[in-house]
């Protein structure tokens, strides 16, 4: 799933980069966050027939599937292990997208463009769970010193500084991370379902 995610969020990172225009953007993302979706479920689908094949040609694993048990398990196995860490990552991405969007429309959209809400939707579904919150560790840390840095140095003490090109990039980072750093902290273990 890392290379899935990971190639997801390039290719709207890169695709933010070269295209223009906030009418074709905010459809774009708004597209892509719903493929993203697809792609991510089909490939775990695809993952659990694999699973499924590969323990039918084990001479132990056979025995855990039907005709000698009921599909239950192997259906509960395939859901802990590849489904549920998106799912819950799913529902913290829609969770913020309709809570900021809320927000944002009570105060006149003042803190977010219109397509920023699906770049941090799309980006906390590709970091799945338990990623996402470090996803959200790593984003608040950056803001925080990017906002520091403008109000001390650029002497813009009461200018909003926008996350909009900080979404993406960020969760390129955080997945990387969380691959290759993150899951192999005793942390980790302790938050992954």
């Amino acid at each position: 799933m890392f290379y899935v995610s990971l190639g997801i969020v390039l290719f709207v990172f890169v695709a933010s980069l070269f295209f223009r225009g906030r009418f074709f953007w905010f459809k774009f993302i708004r597209l892509s966050f719903r493929f993203s979706l697809l792609v991510v479920f089909i490939f775990l689908l695809v993952l659990s027939l694999a699973q499924f094949f590969e323990w039918r040609q084990n001479d132990f694993s056979k025995y855990l599937l039907p005709p000698y048990q009921s599909i239950n398990y192997f259906i509960f196995y395939c859901f802990s292990r590849f489904f549920l860490s998106y799912i819950i990552s799913a529902a913290g991405a829609f969770s913020f997208l309709y809570a900021v969007k809320f927000l944002n429309k009570k105060y006149e959209e003042k803190f977010f463009y219109p397509e920023e809400l699906y770049f941090g939707a799309l980006s906390i579904f590709l970091s799945s769970f338990p990623g996402f919150i470090f996803y959200a560790v790593f984003l608040i840390a950056v803001y925080l010193i990017a906002h520091l840095y403008s109000s001390l140095f650029a002497g813009r003490f009461s200018e909003r500084l926008s996350l909009y090109y900080l979404w993406l990039p960020i969760a390129l980072f955080a997945i990387i991370v969380n691959n290759y750093i993150v899951q192999n902290l005793p942390i980790w273990s302790i938050l992954k379902i």
